[in-house]
């Protein structure tokens, strides 16, 4: 059975808008279900469907809270919210990617939008730990003086590399087998540190890799510093912290000699005597192959120098459309 949702941050009033319902009838606004992930799973149950945080009422439906009953028998229709309250709705018994019809036995009344699939980024890492505790075990993000660029009152853990999608755990096998010093080979050249680095997936990534970062790391949108808080971009979601991110393309075929993390081509002579000696170097060079055979669309992940402590992202999509790369930091005073 299939789930069609809508994308969560807007009001249901407002999604049913830009929806085309089968009934135009209004649901009751729900609480929050706390689910992190703003996707509440529907469960069978006898007689009907059940819901793990609903109630279900007394004829076999879904109840959001005692007596508040959404569907009948036999199918099912409810939304959840995410933790930052905004609220996605669920058609069960309806295709995948699109509602196109009722589903069957729905109960009247019960609304089936037109809404595509959009899930939240998730990273997935070899040694999973919380947001906050990978920006600390990254020489420390920071926004502004003392504050963590990432948002600790919605701090999650990352997942584990071992759950991540098939394609793309492959190719980040691959590369770890490459490189397995990275963790100790200083990646951003032009950094004041010399963090080293580590190979990442992003799942569900969606077109947009910079949003796919910022989302993925749990980076925060407000600080305390006004200059960076009051920052706005064309695009209305990436504001504060978020519109000091960037997105460059990273040609990994012309960085195929130097790997991918040569900042400054213009020392090819001096680099040509170091590749011959350093063993890190034939490393990166290594995996710059992997990532230039496996992946596309490659990209810089980065900020302004406005941020002084950021994570940096060298990485490119997979053939499942997942993200591969490796995560470092840089430091710019």
């Amino acid at each position: 059975m299939g789930v069609c949702w809508l994308q969560s941050g807007v009001s249901l009033e407002d999604s049913m808008l830009a929806a085309r319902a089968s009934v135009c009838t209004m649901l009751p606004r729900a609480t929050s279900c706390g689910s992190r992930s703003g996707l509440s799973l529907l469960r069978s149950s006898i007689g009907g469907l059940g819901h793990p945080r609903h109630t279900q009422d007394g004829n076999g439906g879904i109840a959001i809270g005692p007596g508040r009953p959404l569907v009948g028998r036999g199918s099912a229709c409810c939304w959840s919210c995410t933790p930052a309250g905004g609220a996605a709705l669920l058609a069960l018994g309806c295709s995948a990617g699109r509602a196109r019809r009722p589903a069957r036995g729905l109960a009247s009344g019960a609304v089936v939008l037109n809404a595509t699939l959009d899930r939240a980024p998730i990273l997935y890492l070899s040694d999973p730990c919380s947001c906050t505790q990978l920006a600390e075990r990254r020489d420390g993000w920071m926004c502004g003086d003392d504050e963590c660029l990432v948002d600790e009152e919605e701090d999650g853990k990352h997942a584990n590399m071992a759950d991540a999608p098939t394609a793309a755990r492959e190719v980040a096998d691959a590369m770890n087998n490459a490189a397995p010093d990275l963790r100790d080979i200083p990646i951003c050249l032009s950094s004041e540190s010399s963090d080293g680095g580590e190979i990442i997936v992003i799942g569900n990534p969606g077109p947009d890799p910079k949003k796919a970062c910022l989302k993925a790391l749990g980076i925060r949108k407000m600080c305390e510093d006004e200059t960076i808080g009051e920052k706005t971009d064309s695009d209305p979601e990436l504001i504060g912290v978020w519109a000091t991110a960037f997105v460059e393309t990273l040609n990994t075929t012309g960085k195929l000699k130097n790997g991918f993390n040569d900042d400054d081509p213009e020392e090819e002579e001096e680099k040509e005597e170091d590749l011959e000696e350093a063993g890190n170097q034939k490393q990166i060079v290594a995996l710059t192959e992997i990532m230039n055979e496996k992946l596309q669309k490659h990209f810089l992940f980065n900020f302004t120098d406005e941020i002084v402590t950021a994570p940096v992202i060298y990485g490119g999509y997979a053939s499942d459309g997942s993200i591969v790369g490796v995560l470092s930091s840089r430091v710019w005073t």
